[in-house]
């Protein structure tokens, strides 16, 4: 956690009910090869992937322990550093298997959980896996939700369009003077930010622009060194 904060990366953590496919969609996303099984906690210890996301950003991507209904509270304990990634994620993407026949129980096992952890109030974008397989005739599908097949492909840019927006939306304006010696902290905001305006003064230039946490921290160290 210590080094993803040094690499000041936007992070957006996958959750969902254990063999939700969320191995197979972290290796989708990210081109990556991690281990998928059906088995129940596969992923014990969490798996990052840097992921190139629409409109030039990127996040780092991290996958967690599948989580399983009525789980012991011991178990929560023993594994509250991997589902902690949720509680120190800048964007939760909730993992669905819409196939399954326990999929409404296991949505709401899902976050109960991350009520549990304390990340009730996480921005959460839920992606519904195995699309592929499911009858979804009739069904509710939540607001907001992506149709998604991990195995197939399908839903996939949608899926990925819809975390780069959301990554946006985590931005917020920012005025910053730059030294015009410190030319590389404009090039990154132009790059990855959003610049509103610019002004051009005596002792530098002065850059309203819209800057996530992450992006934000890596401009300060540029301005600071």
């Amino acid at each position: 956690r210590a080094r993803r904060e040094k690499q000041d990366k936007t992070v957006v953590a996958l959750v969902g009910y254990t063999n939700a496919g969320k191995s197979t969609l972290l290796n989708a996303l990210s081109g990556a090869d991690v281990l998928v099984e059906d088995k129940l906690f596969a992923t014990l210890d969490p798996v990052m992937r840097a992921v190139e996301l629409p409109e030039n950003r990127e996040c780092l991507l991290v996958d967690t322990v599948g989580f399983t209904r009525k789980l012991p509270h011991q178990l929560v304990e023993a594994f509250r550093s991997t589902l902690e990634e949720a509680l120190f994620a800048d964007l939760i993407v909730v993992v669905s298997d819409l196939s399954s026949p326990f999929y409404a129980q296991q949505r709401e096992t899902v976050f109960e959980v991350l009520d549990q952890l304390g990340a009730a109030d996480k921005p959460v974008l839920e992606a519904l896996n195995k699309a592929d397989r499911a009858n979804v005739e009739g069904m509710v599908v939540p607001a907001g939700a992506v149709l998604i097949s991990a195995r197939t492909g399908q839903g996939l840019d949608d899926l990925r369009a819809e975390i780069s927006r959301r990554v946006a939306a985590l931005r917020h304006p920012v005025e910053l003077l730059v030294p015009y010696e410190k030319g590389a902290a404009l090039s990154l905001i132009h790059e990855k930010g959003q610049v509103l305006s610019e002004e051009y003064g005596a002792e530098g230039t002065t850059v309203t622009c819209l800057l996530d946490a992450a992006l934000h921290r890596r401009v300060l160290k540029l301005l600071e060194g």
